[in-house]
């Protein structure tokens, strides 16, 4: 079998894949393409399909894809369906429920043409279930790290916290930071974005009056690790009124639990089976979270 996952860029080798910072092609197209011998498919990557792909796995398409890469995509699966290839969409984030989205059309113009769509939880399968009468697969997203036991922590006069995540979260946790009911207490802070969001973070800084300390890096697996050594807590505001949202996998949260720190998250859909092991970030503002480090990490062990 010869499958073609279409993302946006082009790719020589596997390892672009499996190290992007793009969650949405790191741990869908990345995880493939690592494993191809052992599961014994060719595999290619990128906007152009590969003319020798029997299989399209159609990826995000990312937020500038009226830029062109709408139509170069939208032409290239009409092609393969008269071919009769396999069209399989792998739809990780919500954009037809986001009428703003400028990615809402591109999907609503596939979904005829699609023979199956694979989500990452069960919340976005219902949520596409509404648009998308074919069959749906869900596939949750991997745990990218090693399992690291919980620290055993208690208040700190300078708690360090660690948020991570792509720039189209940023503006989430900019609003959670200059929320004075909320974020009540004085922390230092480690982010790691893209670049993007790394310069969002930056320009908002000075209206950031609970962070005595931002520190600002390049998101990596590796910084990642590095980075929880030295925190107390991780921090994951989202909106639970963004529709593009609602129906997010578990992801962050779980890689959050695997570096061993206690949480205080927004309770998404896909958060609330675990919802008895971290904090919720809109119930009970930041200082009863920090009074109850030690409580989380019992219960995260």
């Amino acid at each position: 079998m010869f499958i073609h996952w279409l993302i946006p860029g082009s790719y020589k080798a596997a390892e672009d894949l499996y190290k992007s910072n793009m969650a949405s092609i790191r741990m869908r197209a990345g995880l493939v393409a690592k494993f191809t011998n052992e599961i014994q498919i060719e595999f290619s990557a990128g906007d152009r399909i590969n003319e020798q792909a029997s299989v399209i796995v159609v990826g995000k398409i990312g937020g500038d894809c009226q830029n062109g890469r709408d139509n170069l995509w939208t032409k290239q699966l009409s092609k393969s369906n008269r071919q009769s290839k396999r069209i399989i969409l792998d739809y990780t984030d919500h954009h037809l429920g986001a009428i703003s989205s400028p990615m809402a059309a591109f999907y609503t113009n596939i979904l005829p043409i699609s023979h199956k769509a694979v989500v990452s939880s069960t919340s976005m399968a219902k949520f596409l279930a509404q648009y998308f009468n074919q069959e749906i697969t869900v596939i949750e997203d991997p745990i990218e790290i090693p399992v690291n036991p919980p620290k055993i922590l208690t208040a700190a006069a300078h708690s360090t916290l660690l948020w991570f995540g792509h720039a189209t979260n940023t503006l989430y946790l900019v609003n959670y930071l200059q929320n004075d009911f909320l974020c009540d207490a004085d922390f230092r802070l480690i982010a790691l974005s893209n670049g993007a969001g790394l310069d969002m973070l930056a320009s908002n800084q000075p209206r950031l009056r609970s962070i005595t300390k931002l520190h600002l890096a390049e998101w990596s697996l590796q910084n990642m690790i590095d980075a929880s050594k030295v925190s107390h807590g991780c921090l994951i505001p989202s909106n639970l009124n963004d529709p593009r949202k609602s129906g997010a996998s578990s992801n962050r949260l779980i890689t959050a639990f695997a570096l061993g720190l206690p949480v205080s998250a927004d309770l998404l859909e896909s958060y609330a089976p675990f919802s008895n092991y971290f904090h919720n970030i809109r119930e009970e503002p930041l200082s009863i979270f920090f009074k109850n480090f030690s409580s989380y990490s019992k219960k995260l062990e």
